[in-house]
């Protein structure tokens, strides 16, 4: 949670509330709109990453925002040859 805190805040947001489940975490209906209820007093957007979105209830995933994450390698040739030995011919 604190590196999905950390990208928020380097994106320039305003967190006015943090909330952090351990991982895997299986969000009850009754979580979500606590927090739902909670942003929208304050006038904010409930934010969660791609991964944890899919572990929401399907009727709460409209009402979060998704901070999108990806990988990008630096040095691709390294990572080819990484998953060259993987799946080279033993």
């Amino acid at each position: 949670p604190e590196k999905m805190f950390a990208t928020l805040s380097a994106m320039g947001c305003r967190m006015v509330g943090r909330i952090a489940f351990p991982d895997h975490h299986r969000y009850t209906p009754d979580q979500i709109m606590t927090i739902v209820e909670e942003a929208a007093a304050k006038q904010a957007l409930p934010v969660t990453t791609e991964k944890d979105l899919a572990r929401l209830p399907a009727e709460a995933r409209s009402m979060v925002e998704v901070l999108g994450v990806r990988l990008v390698w630096r040095d691709t040739q390294a990572l080819d040859g990484l998953l060259a030995r993987l799946f080279a011919p033993s």
